[in-house]
């Protein structure tokens, strides 16, 4: 196969009035950079996607919502990483940085996401207050090495992105010996599950490596140049098991532009123990950091740290 491939920006925005923003902000920022995103792209802004002649060819629908084709299911090319801020009042002039995360060739539109927020920022703002604000920093975040500039103050750059790779993971994310291992797993954000159709109230060994494997497998379909090799992880991950569990779940919901009723984001949060690990599944877990597992990802649920 070929190598996983992704790109990850830091945004850098400044509030240009007070108010108030959620708890959880990742849905709040993916809408409103959705909105902007879609005046950029759109053709037809007064058509349903699903019922647009349009859709096939639509750069909104290819980078912010390719389940728009009928028929069709396909992850979306990206992760909004929302900042871990719980505050909900803030005044003029306050800084918040998100991450947005870009997998495989979806990185040479990274100027067109920067578009979109820009607009956001002047057009939307955030909230339902819609609080304007401006861009003033994008960053491209290299594997292990400092941040690059990619723009600053209305410029671009005349810089590459900067790819992170599964290869550079794997050089670099080894565990101390080649025994057996315990990690510890903090689920950051909402983890949200499915075991045989329904969520699972519980995180098995099995049902988080194998969302881990499914999960790349899909992103690789649409998004690389090659499938990735799940089923040589799945066999050395049998051995591994799950306990300590000290999970709770977190109800979290979002009011959707689309649909009448609000879209659950709950899940679990906390943290469980993963024993007897190879060695070699702990790169595989580091990537997953980065892609996020589970449902709702695009808002930035499902997202862990691997701890040793």
């Amino acid at each position: 196969m070929s190598d996983f491939t992704l790109s990850r920006f830091k945004f850098t925005i400044q509030l240009q009035k007070s108010g108030r923003l959620p708890p959880y902000k990742g849905s709040t920022i993916r809408g409103a950079v959705g909105h902007a995103l879609r005046d950029i792209s759109c053709k037809k802004p007064s058509c349903n996607c699903r019922g647009c002649e349009y859709v096939k060819a639509c750069l909104f629908v290819k980078l912010f919502k390719p389940d728009q084709e009928t028929g069709k299911s396909i992850p979306a090319s990206y992760v909004i990483d929302p900042p871990a801020l719980k505050e909900t009042d803030f005044s003029s002039g306050y800084e918040i940085s998100f991450f947005l995360t870009l997998f495989g060739w979806a990185d040479q539109y990274f100027k067109t996401w920067i578009e979109a927020v820009k607009l956001c920022g002047e057009k939307y703002g955030l909230g339902t207050a819609r609080i304007p604000f401006t861009l003033r920093l994008v960053q491209c975040i290299p594997f292990n090495t400092e941040p690059v500039v990619m723009y600053t103050e209305g410029s671009f750059a005349d810089i590459n992105v900067r790819k992170i790779t599964f290869s550079q993971m794997k050089e670099k994310n080894t565990l101390p010996s080649s025994a057996l291992q315990k990690v510890s797993i903090c689920l950051l954000t909402p983890l949200k599950l499915k075991q045989q159709g329904a969520v699972s109230s519980k995180v098995t060994a099995g049902l988080f490596i194998n969302a881990i494997l499914r999960r790349l497998r899909a992103l690789s379909q649409f998004y690389q140049t090659g499938s990735f090799p799940d089923n040589d992880y799945r066999s050395i991950a049998e051995q591994v098991t799950a306990t300590d569990h000290a999970l709770k779940w977190v109800t979290l919901e979002r009011q959707s532009v689309s649909q009448p009723s609000h879209i659950n984001l709950g899940g679990l949060t906390g943290r469980f123990i993963l024993n007897n690990l190879p060695s070699r599944l702990y790169p595989l877990l580091r990537l997953g950091e980065f892609v996020h597992i589970g449902k709702n990802t695009v808002y930035g649920c499902g997202k862990y740290k691997t701890v040793i």
